[in-house]
């Protein structure tokens, strides 16, 4: 029988709990606010692609961002394969909020609130579930543990750089 290697869950520190809270409580009061502005203003959702340049014909800008999605769900997938319980919870519920904005486009308005309350209650389930984090005990990980979370976490470090290096210089090429 072939031995497993070891890996650690996806948050496995006191502060990386405490982060990962603060950054899905606030993830979670702008999707209570977006629904609530949502219900105020009679269903006239506002999404904006990600980038978005003047420069570039609009099926680049289209490709750019359906590459950038793409990116990102492969990069949820990862992250829930590496997480264990709860963190499960807290990853579906971002990639739930982030990944069903595109959607926007393409639902009628009815269909559009049903979707805002969607990604608000997985928002909703995600920051409980962040809150179970922090109360979790924590152990140090060995150095070996973290190999593969720190490869991931470098691969999604230089694609943003990546992206950011582009826009900025496409941005201020005139």
């Amino acid at each position: 029988m072939p031995s497993q290697e070891y890996t650690p869950p996806l948050i496995y520190t006191k502060r990386g709990a405490i982060i990962s809270l603060c950054l899905t409580a606030f993830v979670f009061g702008l999707s209570v606010r977006a629904l609530f502005a949502y219900v105020r203003h009679g269903g006239r959702p506002q999404f904006q692609w990600p980038f978005t340049l003047a420069l570039l014909p609009h099926w680049a800008n289209v490709t750019i961002n359906i590459a950038f999605y793409a990116y990102l769900l492969w990069l949820g997938i990862a992250f829930l394969r590496i997480a264990r319980g709860a963190e499960r919870i807290v990853v579906a519920g971002w990639l739930t909020d982030v990944l069903l904005g595109p959607l926007k486009l393409i639902f009628p308005p009815i269909g559009l609130a049903a979707l805002r309350y969607f990604q608000t209650i997985a928002m909703a389930a995600a920051f409980f579930a962040a809150v179970s984090l922090v109360r979790k005990p924590y152990r140090k990980p060995e150095r070996n543990e973290t190999k593969a979370l720190k490869q991931r976490l470098i691969v999604l470090g230089i694609a943003i750089g990546v992206m950011l290096l582009a826009g900025a210089v496409l941005y201020f090429v005139p």
